[in-house]
């Protein structure tokens, strides 16, 4: 079975080290910054605090912080890519 890629933007910077630890490509990720993860990445990174519109206390907001990523476009963009807000695709 696929694991599904999603899309979050962090609301917090990510160094390094941590990156490395959730199978992301170890570089430093910046606030503001849209990145494609797993779901379970997303949703540990939601409950730390660090995805933009999810707040920790309320699980609920998680699904609207976490934004699916049609199957399509997931398998052509590798896990862990990113583009800054705002940016063209």
């Amino acid at each position: 079975m696929a694991t599904q890629q999603v899309e979050i933007t962090l609301a917090h910077p990510i160094g390094t080290e941590v990156a490395a630890e959730l199978g992301l490509p170890p570089r430093k990720y910046r606030v503001g910054e849209t990145i494609q993860v797993t779901y379970q990445v997303a949703a540990r990174l939601a409950a730390g605090g660090r995805v933009a519109g999810a707040d920790p206390m309320r699980p609920s907001t998680y699904q609207t912080a976490i934004r699916t990523i049609p199957p399509a476009v997931g398998k052509a963009d590798k896990p862990g890519s990113s583009k800054k807000t705002g940016e063209a695709s």
